[in-house]
């Protein structure tokens, strides 16, 4: 691994372990992969470019990975795909801070369907819950020392 020319904001491992992802201040996200035979060494294989602001949070589930920017943005992202940014989220007034990612399965007929919701926070106190497969925010809550939230009572069934 090499020295960042950048703050590194920041980081998160894919599932398996192999791969680290760090996101940085002039924001690009850096795809690192463990060298076969030297474990302990990593590479840069990768950099995505579509923040047009730092990368402050990153995470991952399963081959996707999630990224919120002072951009006021939330992009996922397919590591192999031709272009690796698959979609983008926009609702938030102020930059993303934070975020998770979890895979839920849902019953569609007969078959189970893969589901994404990721939440984000943003620098005003605000958190958004998305559903990744229409990339909409169901549900925003403003964190205040009074705590007003809002939430669709059958979100989650």
């Amino acid at each position: 691994m090499h020295r960042s020319s950048s703050a590194v904001n920041a980081m998160a491992l894919s599932p398996d372990g192999a791969i680290l992802y760090s996101g940085t201040s002039d924001s690009p996200i850096v795809v690192w992969e463990k060298v076969e035979g030297r474990e302990e060494h990593m590479i840069t294989t990768q950099t995505w470019r579509g923040h047009k602001q730092a990368v402050m949070c990153i995470a991952t589930v399963d081959d996707l990975v999630f990224s919120g920017s002072i951009d006021r943005t939330v992009r996922i992202w397919r590591r192999g795909s031709g272009d690796p940014c698959i979609g983008v989220m926009v609702g938030h007034r102020k930059g993303v801070r934070s975020l998770v990612a979890c895979r839920f399965e849902t019953a569609e007929m007969d078959d189970r369907v893969a589901c994404y919701i990721v939440c984000s926070g943003s620098v005003d106190g605000e958190v958004k819950l998305w559903n990744v497969l229409d990339m909409v925010h169901g549900s925003t809550m403003l964190l205040t020392n009074n705590i007003e939230y809002c939430l669709p009572q059958n979100h989650f069934k």
